[in-house]
């Protein structure tokens, strides 16, 4: 088989506006959320964050796409997403390891257009002993081990999320002269959802093993509709999901100042319970914001829905795999000079070849 290389015009693209660009990706942020008895909390979660974001001046647009995985194996999902190839089992992700930083990817993408490039990922460490391999060499990675928590510990990620943001921020995210391109791959909403963390007034004090928070935070209350959930794992799964949506929209709010265009696309379904309250597929909510209305307006016209909230529909066929063709072909159409093409169901297995 030939290589595919049709990827590698994006190469050629020139981006003469530079927004600061983040991906974000949510941890089991499924469809589920729309379909099933949690449908009310969530639309009601959703308008509160929508109204909070707009305050702060971003437009947004919103739609479904579907994962390669269901229920696990996140690093498949967020693969597939960077290199636009399709990754859901082990040999593809070994293949795409042995070739690394030179296949396209959204990493290099920007790195190629003078973005610093920064990664963080705290769920990834060390557990080997081995050398920690960062697989799309982004310039500033920032880990599990890099993070150094050592506070009290919650669920499979251990560091709460409001943490290790806040560490990013504060330690890694600094004011620049060249543009940034930021991946997030968050840890809260992860399975078990039993101790979802508390949003806390101070996020430094959660270093403290011994730090309990004094009182629950009503600035940001639960909606009426939560009572409706039907069991309290689902319950649960909710308030990790609104626990990270408070997180964001407190980061975006504090990034309001600078032009940006933040992706935030779910990694796949989370593995509930059996005998659901509704359908199971493949689907995760994606979600587009910016600044500029004109950028939004250009997902609309690709079959998203105005807003952070899209009601689930047949006609929304968007796949992980087609994702960063999606966001360049955009981003070009708006502020390039060279178009960029769009491969809806991504590229094959060909494309890693090198």
């Amino acid at each position: 088989t030939q290589p595919d290389v049709r990827y590698e015009a994006y190469s050629q693209v020139r981006l003469t506006h530079q927004p600061d660009v983040y991906l974000l990706m949510l941890e089991a942020y499924g469809e589920i959320l729309a379909t099933w008895d949690m449908r009310e909390a969530y639309q009601a979660l959703m308008a509160e964050v929508e109204q909070r974001l707009q305050l702060a001046g971003y437009h947004a647009a919103s739609a479904y796409s579907a994962s390669p995985v269901h229920g696990g194996t996140s690093w498949f999902s967020i693969s597939t997403v960077h290199t636009g190839v399709t990754i859901d089992r082990p040999q593809i992700y070994a293949a795409l390891e042995r070739v690394g930083a030179r296949v396209p990817s959204l990493t290099r993408f920007f790195r190629e257009q003078g973005y610093v490039t920064h990664a963080l990922q705290p769920g990834s460490w060390d557990r080997s002993g081995l050398h920690r391999f960062e697989l799309f060499h982004h310039e500033i990675p920032v880990d599990g081990d890099t993070i150094a928590y050592h506070g009290k510990r919650y669920g499979w990620g251990r560091i709460p999320d409001q943490y290790s943001l806040g560490l990013f921020r504060e330690r890694y995210f600094r004011p620049s002269a060249r543009p940034r391109y930021a991946f997030y791959m968050c840890l809260s909403t992860h399975y078990p959802w039993d101790g979802v963390p508390a949003h806390v007034r101070d996020w430094h004090a959660l270093a403290r093993p011994d730090f309990e928070p004094s009182a629950a935070d009503d600035s940001w209350p639960l909606p009426l509709a939560y009572e409706q959930i039907g069991s309290e794992l689902r319950r649960g799964y909710f308030r990790s999901i609104s626990y990270e949506w408070q997180l964001l929209v407190d980061w975006l709010q504090a990034e309001a100042g600078h032009d940006s265009v933040i992706v935030i696309v779910g990694d796949h379904q989370p593995r509930l319970e059996w005998n659901v309250p509704g359908a199971v597929t493949m689907n995760t909510p994606v979600h587009v914001l910016a600044q500029d209305p004109q950028l939004v307006e250009r997902f609309v016209a690709q079959g998203f829905q105005p807003g952070l909230y899209a009601e689930p529909r047949s006609a929304t066929k968007l796949q992980h795999a087609g994702l960063f063709s999606l966001l360049i072909s955009q981003l070009a159409a708006r502020y390039a000079a060279e178009p960029a093409a769009y491969y809806p169901h991504g590229l094959p297995l060909a494309a890693l070849q090198r």
